[in-house]
Formats: structure tokens, C-alpha cells, sequence
């Protein structure tokens, strides 16, 4: 009944079934526009027609219904679609979704019929016209589902207000306040390389994962790498011990018990895939459904498109990841290079948007733009096991929140970040962990 191989058509159609089958009261108007021949011949749309039936005839819906009205073969197909949809209130977005496929295969259906069938000029206007006709109404259709008028977004907007805080905070203050990670928000971190990039992505991603899932795509180094990046963040074993596998007891202990404290508390997903495209991410997100993504970095995503320049392949790149986090509603955090122009007079040039390699586009379709300035040139070396690099993080764009700067501590040999403490606050001038017998150091 199902494919392990799903395509993006179908993925659309799913989120479409699943979020019917969870709930059928907010998905009744996105049921009643939608017809049986938008979907896949077969399963689905067998599935979505006995949907379609049961709501327009006023009865319920649910998994129990659907597997009786179609038989047990039907329990993979709704199990699936159950568990493919990102989230329900995007149910308006997926039907946009299927309706702009089932457009495109009217089209692609008709080019294939006149290629394929001898007809004269007059019959071959006259099928363009009634398919132009018909895209014009799916168009309307498509369009109406989207526009609301003031009442009914103000009525939308308050019961969302209404709900519960769905957002996904650190524990840092100082970044929480920014609103970073939002719902279908692209938030950009740049700089240069070797200014702590990767550290400072994976120490966000990690404390994101107390609260919920997080996909960390990682396409510059594998995951035992990356993982040993963790290690040392966590129980501060310095990472070139760890690199070269020269442990004491008393640190292969320390390991273990890192381990069994935060096990049951993270929903951290590590993917070292490599030559990765836009759908092979899409694919990942729908089969483990983020909340957060990470992407480092993007200028190593694949083309599927061979021979295009570097400004338009990133161009489609960052255009189709805005795409997928507002049909998904993720937070997707994409790490990017800074142009080697800002190396010049010693690394003193402050960076801007027309920095960030690659394309304009990086910039246009991001919803926050993070920079990474250091001064970490080679000459300040490291006093000791407990010093640290100040470095700021700069916000030149936040479209959730405040720009401005928040000041940071970077432990490069223990791939560690976190916010400078307050000056008029006591703390610890040497950033030795905080005694805490709950929770590894780092956490």
C-alpha cells in the first residue's frame, strides 16, 4: 500500500489526508474545495475521497471510520498520512500545495495529448482554451483560500493568541529575547571561517533540543566529528584529546555520565548525508518533523540543475528553504560564508548583508541575519585551560524582534558558547563551569 520512496506530490497530498484525519472541524472548508481527481490515482485518492465523503455528508472522521469504510490495507496509508503532517494550522498551505500539482499536471496531461494525438490547429485551440478556462477557476479557487477579510483574520489571529506558547527558547536570555527561532522563520548565521560557526550553531541546536526535535544537517564534517565536537562541549575534556583518543579513566567516566544524564532529554538528530539537494532535506523534515533545522553549510547543498552559476543555484537554494519552513512551520538556520573581503585590514572591515557569499537572495529571503565578529586572527592565543575569545554576535536584520549586538565567550578547545555575563553580576572571570549536579557542563 505504501512506498518507502514518497515524492513531493505525494508528500503535499498526505499533509493534506493527515491533517483531515486529526482534525476534521478545522480542515471541513480546505476538504470542501479540494476534489478526488487532485490526488495520485489509487490509495490516496481513494483515501481522500472517503474523507471528503464522510464531511460532506456531515459524519465524523477519524482513523477507526476510514479503515472500516476502505479495510485493513488502507491502516499503513492512514498511520502515514497521519504521522507525514507537519502541523495542522498549515492546512491552508498543502491544499495550495496540491492544488498547484494537480495545475501542472492538467497541463503536462494536455501537452502529452496533443503531441501524441494528430489534431488539427482549430482542435488544438480549442483544447488550450477550455484547459486555460479551467486553470483560471483552480487559480481563483487557489487564490480564494488564501484571502480572508479583516474579521476573519482578526478571529484567526485572536484564537492564536489564545493557545499555548509554542515557542522554542534556550535559556539564554539574551538571544531568547530576540525571537531567533520562530514559527517558519530562516534565520541566518555568518561568518568567517575558523570564527566558530559550527560551535556556535551546534551549541544552539543543543540547547534548543531540551524543548524540542532538532535536524542538524551537517555536509563539511561526518557525525562522529560533529559528535565529538559534543563530547568536549559537554564534559570540558579539551577536543584534542578527544581527537586523538588519549583519555584517562577519570575522563572515560566522565563521558559515561554525561551521557546518562542527558539521553532521555535531547531530540538532537545528527545527518551527515552528503551531495544533498533542497527535496532530500524536504524529505527529512517530513519524515522526522523538526521543529528546528540546521543547515552547514548551504553553499554545500547540491544542484539538481547542472551547469547554473553559483548565484542562481543559491538563488533557488534559499528561495526553496523559506518555502519549505513556511509550509512546515520549522525554524530552518542556515550557516553561511562571509566574502573574503571583510579578511582586509586585519579582519577589521565590519561585515554587511552584501557580504554573505554567494547570493542576494541569502539576505531577501532570511528573516534574521546573525554575524560572527571576532577578532580571532592567530596573534591572541589561549591562557589557559578556562580562557576564552570575546566575540560578539551582530543582528542587522530581525524581522521578529530587535537588531543590536549580545556579547559572547567562545571556548574553541572546548567547542563551548555562551553570553558574556552581566559586568555588574558576580561571576567566574576564568568561565570554569558552574557546579551543578544535574546537568553536564555545557548543557
Amino acid at each position: 500500500m505504501t512506498n518507502n520512496k514518497i515524492s513531493t506530490v505525494q508528500q503535499h497530498q498526505l499533509a493534506v489526508i493527515g491533517a483531515a484525519i486529526l482534525d476534521p472541524a478545522a480542515c471541513k472548508d480546505t476538504v470542501q474545495r479540494l476534489t478526488p481527481a487532485m490526488f495520485e490515482e489509487g490509495p490516496y485518492r481513494q483515501l481522500f475521497a472517503a474523507i471528503k465523503l464522510q464531511l460532506d455528508t456531515g459524519h465524523n472522521v477519524d482513523a477507526v471510520i476510514l479503515e472500516r469504510m476502505l479495510g485493513a490495507d488502507f491502516r499503513p496509508l492512514i498511520v502515514l498520512a497521519a504521522e507525514t503532517v507537519p502541523t495542522i494550522s498549515h492546512v491552508q498551505d498543502y491544499e495550495a500545495l496540491v492544488m498547484e500539482d494537480y495545475r501542472k499536471r492538467l497541463l503536462l496531461e494536455l501537452a502529452a495529448k496533443i503531441s501524441m494525438n494528430p489534431a488539427d490547429s482549430d482542435t488544438i485551440c480549442r483544447d488550450l482554451s477550455e484547459a486555460l478556462k479551467e486553470q483560471d477557476h483552480l487559480r481563483r479557487e487557489s487564490v480564494d483560500a488564501n484571502v480572508k477579510d479583516f474579521a476573519e483574520v482578526w478571529d484567526e489571529t485572536l484564537h492564536w493568541l489564545q493557545q499555548p506558547d509554542t515557542s522554542v527558547r534556550m535559556a539564554w536570555r539574551e538571544l531568547d529575547e530576540l525571537g531567533l527561532f520562530g514559527e517558519k522563520m530562516v534565520t541566518v548565521i555568518a561568518g568567517r571561517p575558523g570564527h566558530g560557526k559550527t560551535d556556535l550553531a551546534l551549541a544552539l541546536a543543543l540547547r534548543l533540543s531540551n524543548s524540542c526535535q532538532v535536524y542538524y544537517l551537517t555536509m563539511e564534517e561526518d557525525r562522529r566529528k560533529l559528535m565529538l565536537r559534543t563530547m568536549s562541549k559537554l564534559t570540558r575534556i579539551n577536543s584534542t584529546r578527544l581527537r586523538d583518543r588519549k583519555l584517562t579513566e577519570e575522563e572515560r567516566e566522565s563521558l559515561n555520565n554525561a551521557f546518562a544524564l542527558i539521553k532521555g532529554h535531547t531530540g538532537m538528530i545528527y545527518d551527515d548525508g552528503t551531495r544533498m539537494t533542497v527535496d532530500d532535506i524536504r524529505a527529512r523534515v517530513m519524515k522526522y518533523r523538526p521543529r528546528v533545522v540546521f543547515v552547514d553549510h548551504i553553499g554545500l547543498i547540491s544542484d539538481t540543475q547542472q551547469g547554473r552559476k553559483e548565484q542562481e543555484r543559491l538563488a533557488d537554494v534559499t528561495r526553496s528553504l523559506k518555502e519549505l519552513a513556511m509550509e512546515t512551520g520549522t525554524t530552518i538556520v542556515e550557516l553561511v560564508q562571509l566574502n573574503r573581503v571583510t579578511d582586509r585590514n586585519g579582519g577589521t572591515k565590519k561585515a554587511s548583508l552584501g557580504d554573505l557569499r554567494g547570493s542576494g537572495t541569502i539576505e531577501q529571503d532570511a528573516d534574521a541575519v546573525v554575524f560572527i565578529e571576532s577578532q580571532v586572527d592567530g596573534e591572541r592565543q589561549l591562557q589557559g585551560p578556562n580562557d576564552y575569545f570575546d566575540v560578539n554576535l551582530r543582528i542587522p536584520k530581525n524581522r521578529e524582534g530587535a537588531t543590536g549586538r549580545v556579547s559572547m565567550w567562545w571556548q574553541p578547545q572546548y567547542h563551548e558558547w555562551q553570553p558574556a555575563p552581566d559586568p555588574s553580576e558576580n561571576y567566574n572571570e576564568d568561565f570554569a563551569p558552574a557546579d551543578h549536579e544535574d546537568i553536564p557542563a555545557g548543557w
